[in-house]
């Protein structure tokens, strides 16, 4: 599954890759997901590794270049503001723009669950905690 390789590579390097131009991000829209109005979601995509990002700056993303997010800031000001703009997060799309979707707060507890496990710690920018930040999305979700 994309979800778990993503996870595993990204919190191995605690680099995410996001394609990026001058008039924005690499976006989809979702096959999984609706906004509020029955239309496919907006996904913006994202891989755990430069050259799968590289792969796919073709066709609809012609000219699109591969950016590195540091996990930190990929977690606290990425996934939050998705989550506020009401957008996806798309997983290690492939050349076929194919991958796992999820929402953004349930990436966060992924991940945060995952370095965890593996006893490691993520410096978020505003200097709060992820186990903090882990506490406030799970409380989120919940509700």
């Amino acid at each position: 599954m994309k979800l778990e390789d993503f996870i595993a590579k990204v919190t191995e390097t605690e680099v995410v890759w996001v394609l990026e131009k001058e008039e924005g991000y690499a976006t989809a829209s979702s096959l999984d997901y609706e906004d509020d109005e029955g239309d496919p979601a907006e996904v913006l995509c994202f891989w755990s590794d430069k050259a799968l990002a590289s792969i796919c700056s073709k066709d609809d993303w012609e000219g699109y270049t591969p950016v590195e997010i540091s996990l930190g800031d990929f977690i606290e000001n990425w996934c939050i503001g998705m989550d506020h703009d009401l957008i996806m997060a798309g997983l290690d799309f492939d050349e076929e723009l194919l991958g796992d979707e999820i929402d953004p707060l349930e990436l966060i507890l992924e991940i945060g669950g995952a370095l965890y496990e593996q006893e490691k710690k993520v410096t978020l920018p505003s200097s709060k905690s992820l186990e903090t930040l882990v506490k406030e999305v799970t409380k989120i979700l919940e509700a």
